[in-house]
């Protein structure tokens, strides 16, 4: 087992430092999570970076807030997103679960800048294309897609705003990154 080391944890440092950071502290890889630092989305500097510091990226995490530059449609963002991993020798990539209407219609009205919000048709789109589409694009490209768990509640809004979000229903997009501390939002007793 590998233990990975993420940019979104070191997201108020810059990548060269996030990969220094990791290196020292004994973590066997990273994950980038691609977000506002220009850095994260440049295949050359990230393969820089990782043979500089001898950490491989083993996993590129998609966007989960607005990226300028980025595309509108959830669909293409992870298509995007692979050929980043690609481009870097990275064989997974992890999502995020859309988010429910509610959430595309409350955070319009808000004007709620930070959160990815492709709106409404765009989230009913990525959820028809996951119900429809997705097994078969999985099989077409030579990368892990994985889907990630996301918190029983959203801290802002105070509302379940993902769909399929519940265990047993986000099972179907296996496999999956399992973020222990969103599940632990849903006070579940573990066995």
């Amino acid at each position: 087992m590998k233990i990975l080391s993420s940019t979104g944890s070191l997201y108020t440092y810059g990548i060269d430092r996030a990969f220094y950071i990791s290196k020292e502290a004994g973590f066997d890889g990273m994950e980038i999570i691609i977000d506002y630092r220009f850095d994260t989305r440049q295949p050359e500097y990230l393969s820089y970076l990782s043979k500089k510091y001898k950490l491989p990226i083993i996993v590129i995490h998609g966007p989960f807030f607005k990226i300028p530059d980025w595309p509108k449609s959830q669909v293409e963002a992870i298509k995007r997103t692979i050929e980043i991993a690609k481009n870097v020798g990275s064989k997974k990539v992890n999502f995020h679960l859309p988010s429910k209407i509610i959430k595309s219609v409350i955070v319009s009205l808000l004007k709620f800048k930070s959160a990815l919000h492709f709106g409404i048709k765009a989230e009913l789109d990525y959820r028809k294309w996951l119900k429809n589409e997705y097994e078969n694009f999985k099989k077409e490209n030579n990368i892990e897609i994985l889907m990630e768990n996301l918190p029983a509640k959203n801290s802002f809004l105070k509302l379940d705003i993902h769909h399929w979000n519940k265990p047993k229903d986000i099972k179907q997009f296996a496999p999956l990154t399992l973020d222990t501390t969103h599940l632990g939002t849903f006070n579940l007793v573990l066995n």
